[in-house]
């Protein structure tokens, strides 16, 4: 169900979701609506409005504060993009002021990891996160920047300067695969349990026009934050995809001034 919504644009999805979320809930609260009609006394109305109002505000607020963090991971995720695309952009310009044969050879392998990056799509890092094709070629540069001979102060501060970026582009890279092990299986069955409870407590009242209404904008409003809270746990996927534009615009820099 979930790859479903995945492959859907934006706008599509979002309104799929809330159609279906709506209809769900309505469906389940006829029914036990039905059920319990026969054996609903005077007191039953004001017991169950209470604990409906007091439960739907509690998973309203749940819900906002999941979404909230998961909003919070994602520009975490984003922001790391960003810095590990300027970050490398930091050390090609020290090799440049390195200017060795081995500094220019490493400025090679920096162009192609991020000519990669820009056109992987985060592929790879979903495949095997650990040991993706980025993080080889991080080791790779790594490597190379630790075996540089120094032969002037210039150089031991460029050194220094350049595996501490190094270091900053590695915090991006895991931020990147801690990532993709998020998982909102307990949102979605919290979720699902949680509306199935309130349609319980809901269904003390007599259908109506005006209560049927107020009740499918509550739950539009309900499903319009896990949608989002589903999405953005999928960051390299799906509609809200993050693209690797940082890349992209400095893969169009490398081909304008790198390649013939």
């Amino acid at each position: 169900m979930k790859n479903f919504f995945i492959n859907q644009n934006f706008e599509t999805g979002l309104i799929i979701f809330i159609i279906l979320t709506i209809s769900f809930c309505l469906v389940v609260y006829f029914a036990f609506h039905y059920l319990i009609r026969k054996h609903l006394e005077s007191e039953s109305l004001l017991v169950g409005d209470f604990f409906f109002r007091f439960t739907a505000g509690i998973l309203a607020f749940i819900l906002s504060i999941t979404y909230a963090n998961q909003r919070i991971n994602y520009q975490k995720l984003k922001t790391s993009i960003e810095i590990e695309a300027s970050k490398l952009v930091d050390i090609h310009l020290d090799l440049r002021l390195y200017n060795t044969e081995e500094s220019r050879l490493i400025q090679v392998k920096i162009r192609d990891y991020i000519s990669f990056t820009a056109d992987d799509k985060w592929e790879s890092i979903q495949i095997d996160p650990f040991f993706s094709e980025p993080v080889l070629r991080y080791r790779d540069i790594y490597e190379d920047l630790s075996k540089l001979e120094t032969e002037t102060p210039l150089q031991t501060r460029l050194i220094s300067k350049m595996l501490s970026n190094m270091d900053e582009v590695m915090n991006a890279l895991q931020t990147k695969i801690f990532a993709t092990s998020l998982n909102s299986k307990h949102l979605i069955y919290t979720s699902f349990f949680g509306l199935i409870g309130l349609m319980l407590l809901f269904s003390v009242n007599t259908p109506s026009l005006l209560k049927i209404v107020f009740l499918s904008t509550y739950l539009a409003f309900i499903g319009v934050i896990i949608y989002f809270i589903i999405m953005m746990d999928n960051p390299f996927i799906g509609p809200l995809q993050i693209d690797s534009s940082p890349f992209i615009l400095l893969q169009e820099t490398i081909e304008k001034h790198f390649t013939s």
